[in-house]
């Protein structure tokens, strides 16, 4: 006779396997979910580092900005020690080290060297990790203090009919100071600038191709840099979004400008407009370009070398600055339509009749940046300001 086969002892066999199975899946998941756990953690620490140097950043390029007069002190011990540095403890946000170079210097007139761009570095450090930031300060000398030439020629110069105005200290209130050429003596200190036709078409040409043939749309806000052109329906009124970067308007084969208007969304944004003129003679006739003094220092007329001339006539309002150093401006007005400038006009040579008038405004950092990457260099002994970009 055959004896049975008990099965009792594979059942305890498939317990004790299921039981090993489980343990191993059981300590897998405990090892894992600690493994997410570390590294959550530190994902979140380093995310946190990030984000206080990028803080770090942003905080230190603003008081440059907001605060030049500081900003011009901390310059002059750059350009001493070739170097500045802070330290800021966070508590439980960690430690934010900030370090000021000089990353790119220039020689004055005067045969000095000064730095024409701060590097700023800003590292966050929390529970170790570390984490690094960089950004450029331009170095701007305005130099605008005084009152401004209206004419381009290097050397002074009495002209007929060139006026010099100063700027008003209430961005409310235009200066009507202007100082006829009679008064004026060839030793007073007034500012100018020096021209550079190959940074000017240089600039002028990296300017134009932002605007990537976009054409600009009317009776809208337009949200990006675009291109004004003869062709179609361009009237009515032109909204340019200057929130967030400077605009461009590219005026491509326009010779005559009547009865446009063009504004600002943001007359106190730190951002401005800059018009692009290459017409051989361009007429503005009749246009309101800005809506109030506020837009002055954010909007700038600015052509291209080898233009002829620029006219601004008959009941146009300008909200800002025309510069064309080798074109001759001439603003005429009639009698119950005045035409007016604010800001200023840097030309060749100016001409204007009695009824126009032109108010001295000085144009904000991101003007003044535009005017000195194209070449312009104000004389020396003016006021610094800065203006912020990113590697």
């Amino acid at each position: 006779m055959h004896s049975k086969v008990s099965k009792k002892g594979s059942v305890l066999l498939f317990v004790i396997m299921i039981f090993c199975l489980m343990t191993i899946l059981g300590l897998g998941l405990t090892v894992l979910t600690n493994h997410n756990t570390k590294m959550t953690k530190i994902e979140m620490d380093s995310e946190q580092a990030y984000q206080s140097a990028l803080s770090g950043l942003e905080t230190t390029m603003d008081s440059f900005v907001k605060d030049p007069a500081t900003g011009e002190s901390i310059l002059t011990d750059i350009n001493s020690n070739a170097s500045a540095s802070a330290e800021l403890n966070l508590n439980q946000m960690g430690k934010i080290n900030i370090d000021l170079t000089c990353a790119e210097r220039k020689t004055t007139s005067a045969g000095t060297e000064t730095c024409k761009k701060i590097k700023v570095v800003s590292k966050g450090t929390y529970n170790g990790l570390s984490k690094t930031v960089e950004g450029i300060l331009d170095v701007i000398d305005t130099n605008m203090e005084n009152p401004v030439i209206v004419s381009a020629e290097k050397e002074f110069k009495k002209t007929e009919d060139s006026k010099y105005c100063e700027f008003s200290s209430d961005p409310n209130v235009p200066s009507t100071k202007c100082i006829e050429n009679d008064q004026v003596k060839e030793d007073d200190d007034y500012a100018t600038f020096e021209k550079s036709a190959q940074g000017i078409n240089k600039i002028f040409g990296k300017l134009k191709a932002e605007t990537k043939k976009n054409p600009c749309k009317f009776d809208g806000t337009e949200n990006k840099s675009c291109v004004f052109d003869d062709k179609g329906t361009n009237s009515g009124n032109l909204v340019m979004d200057n929130t967030e970067k400077n605009v461009v308007v590219y005026l491509s084969k326009v010779d005559s400008l009547e009865g446009i208007n063009i504004f600002l969304k943001d007359p106190e944004s730190e951002y401005g407009l800059i018009i692009l003129n290459d017409s051989k003679n361009l007429e503005i006739s009749n246009c309101n370009i800005g809506t109030s003094p506020k837009d002055s220092d954010n909007i700038l007329l600015f052509s291209k070398g080898s233009i002829k001339g620029i006219s601004i006539e008959n009941k146009t309002t300008l909200y800002g600055w025309v510069v064309d150093s080798t074109a001759e401006v001439t603003v005429n007005g009639e009698a119950g339509n005045e035409t007016n400038i604010y800001g200023g006009i840097y030309a060749e040579s100016v001409k204007q009749n009695e009824k126009t008038n032109i108010y001295g405004y000085q144009p904000n950092a991101s003007i003044f940046k535009v005017l000195q990457d194209a070449g312009y260099e104000l004389t020396e002994g003016g006021s610094i300001t800065f203006a912020k970009s990113y590697d």
